[in-house]
């Protein structure tokens, strides 16, 4: 208890010094103010870039739709009967005349149609060629090249989305033409985004013919003064729009241009055959609406934190005023407890530390009161194991003077009766027959008082372990069709049926002999207790991985109340008809240890009058599996 009160005697100490720790505190909530302020800018610039990258994916999916329309569209117009007939003659007016008359076609807005070799026809909503590329030329090559639409084509007219597909001769179906649409990515194009997203769009393209690394605006949606500012900006920064990887992004970055507005960026390609970047497109979003909402967080937070601040000091004086008498109370009662008055209690109230501080000398307390309730409770319960121990010993010395007296009584009854018979035949002289009838009686008995020295030796050497039994493959079915000859044999001079039912080859690890003798037992005793006429059935069949043997006959039946003890040693549910029968009172508990060495159990159905049926369960093998059969024997199990 002294180290106790040491310890509450420091804590008192420590509660009066929290005013010494004020400037810690306010350190500490400065680094947590910074800390919040980088985590709420970390987080709203990523926001911003998770808007950045929806836009990415929605114009992706917008230039897949478009290059899905492009090619139905191109589909349609190339099966068009005027369309075909005029390529089939080569004539470019009746091919231009064509495509005026469908020039409102949605979707489509350039159309080009070539000779087979590429050799233009007709166009339209295309630019004179200027330079070394004409428009859709590059489409144009892919078509030819056998390149599967659609595509991207990048010449002096601008970036365009493109499908192409061929024109075929109406009778003869051979390829007459060649015939490309293409949609430019253009401002409407990027307007559209911008308003779907809310972000600003640029497109570039490289500048055709020109060894200028800077690539040309082909449309962009941010303000006058913003995109001339921009290619500027991105060559000041180093950043060339095309280099961007064909198979992602750019690390987003930012940029000012102008107005004092900043613009959080980033770049995505625009690929073309092969996957080769032709073309790039920058999306950004001004950040002028987080920065002034970063503004008025961090006012917010320096407003939490100068009412925090004063908050604490109030709470300091507080604290430090009313915690030393709480803890004066809890070494008071402390020094009660170490004097020994365990019903010492302290009040559970002040701040939390003062409570868990309560709380667990109470809890404390409480034990020490309640060791000696367990201590009796322990006594008290080693001493009813210790009975029911002393319990099961007597009751195993009671079943041992049981048997003692039964294996005495089994083996004096047959030597009175052969001293009996001898002592009658002494007493007067008699024929021949009456003395053979006498020397057979004698004989019997004798066989008797052997079958039982038997099964009591091999039942104690069991017991002690010295039986193995041996672990080998064993066919079930095979042992009961052996023994069925025999049983019927047994049978035959009471007229009594034996039949076998088998459901399939049985197979389980064991010994074949003692599993011989536990059959031909429950046979034996199946055929000794149903009289004559009756009926044995021997049933063997697999079930959830037991081998199940049953031996059923329509004997006399087992009354409900013997049934828990007919495996006993000497247990005889009628011992004159037993012993008339011949029986030891041993057969079933040489069952039972058989079954238990092989780790199975054995089920008694009976009804007093109608006969038994015996089922025992054996776990089986898998026949086509491997089976270790050169495993030693084991001692059976007690």
């Amino acid at each position: 208890m002294g180290k106790v009160s040491e310890a509450l005697e420091r804590l008192n100490i420590q509660h009066r010094m929290m005013l010494w720790f004020t400037a810690i505190i306010l350190g500490v909530l400065g680094c947590v103010l910074l800390f919040l302020h980088l985590r709420i800018t970390r987080d709203m610039r990523n926001q911003v870039y998770s808007e950045l990258m929806r836009t990415r994916t929605l114009f992706e999916n917008i230039h897949r739709m478009s290059g899905e329309d492009l090619q139905s569209q191109c589909l349609i117009l190339a099966n068009l009967t005027r369309l075909r007939a005029a390529v089939t003659r080569q004539s470019p007016e009746e091919v231009q005349s064509v495509l005026e008359d469908y020039a409102t076609m949605p979707g489509a807005e350039a159309v080009l149609i070539t000779t087979p070799d590429g050799r233009p026809l007709a166009s339209r909503g295309l630019p004179a060629p200027r330079g070394h590329r004409a428009p859709l030329y590059d489409s144009v090559r892919q078509a030819l090249a056998g390149a599967t639409p659609p595509g991207i084509d990048v010449s002096a007219a601008g970036i365009y989305q493109t499908a192409w597909c061929r024109v075929r001769h109406a009778r003869t179906g051979m390829p007459v033409g060649l015939l490309v649409l293409g949609t430019p990515i253009d401002k409407r194009l990027a307007i559209r985004l911008s308003s779907m997203s809310g972000a600003a769009i640029t497109f570039f393209a490289p500048r055709p013919g020109s060894d200028d690394p800077v690539p040309t605006v082909v449309a962009s949606t941010l303000p006058g003064e913003a995109m001339l500012r921009l290619q500027e900006a991105m060559l000041a920064m180093g950043r060339n729009p095309l280099s961007v990887p064909s198979e992602g992004l750019e690390s987003p970055y930012v940029m000012d241009l102008g107005e004092e507005v900043q613009y959080l960026s980033v770049t995505a390609p625009i690929r073309g055959e092969g996957r080769k970047v032709v073309g790039a497109y920058v999306i950004q979003r001004p950040l002028q609406e987080e920065f002034r909402l970063l503004d008025r967080m961090r006012l917010t937070l320096i407003f939490v934190g100068v009412v925090a601040v004063l908050l604490g000091l109030c709470a300091s004086f507080i604290v430090a005023n009313g915690v030393g008498r709480r803890i004066h109370g809890v070494v008071r009662a402390a020094e009660d407890l170490s004097a020994g008055d365990w019903s010492r209690r302290v009040p559970i109230e002040g701040p939390k530390d003062l409570r868990v501080l309560a709380e667990a000398f109470n809890r404390m307390a409480s034990r020490l009161q309640g060791w000696d309730a367990e201590l009796r409770a322990e006594v008290a319960l080693r001493t009813e194991e210790l009975n029911q121990a002393l319990a099961r010993l007597d009751s195993n010395l009671r079943q041992m003077r049981q048997f003692h007296a039964d294996a005495s009584h089994e083996l004096r009854t047959p030597l009175t009766i052969m001293r009996g018979e001898v002592e009658v035949a002494l007493r007067t002289s008699r024929t021949p027959e009456e003395y053979q009838r006498v020397l057979a009686s004698v004989l019997e008995e004798m066989n008797r008082v052997s079958a039982i020295v038997e099964h009591l030796l091999l039942l104690a050497r069991a017991d002690s372990g010295q039986i193995l039994i041996e672990r080998a493959p064993v066919s079930i079915d095979a042992l009961l069709e052996e023994l069925h000859p025999q049983a019927v044999l047994l049978a035959g001079r009471k007229e009594i049926t034996v039949t076998l039912e088998k459901e399939g080859p049985v197979m389980v690890l064991g010994d074949s002999d003692k599993l011989r003798q536990l059959f031909l037992n429950l046979i034996d005793n199946a055929i000794k207790y149903t009289p004559e006429g009756g009926q044995v059935r021997l049933r063997v069949r697999g079930d959830s991985g037991f081998a199940v043997v049953s031996v059923e006959d329509t004997g006399i039946g087992i009354a409900p109340e013997d049934v828990p003890h007919i495996f006993d040693r000497f247990f005889r549910a009628d011992r004159a008809r037993s012993r008339e029968m011949g029986g030891t009172g041993l057969g079933l508990a040489i069952c039972q240890w058989i079954i238990d060495g092989h780790h199975g159990w054995i089920d008694v159905q009976s009804t007093l009058g109608e006969g038994s049926c015996f089922t025992v369960y054996i776990p089986r093998v898998d026949p086509s599996g491997p089976v270790d059969a050169s495993a030693p024997g084991h001692p059976a199990d007690d």
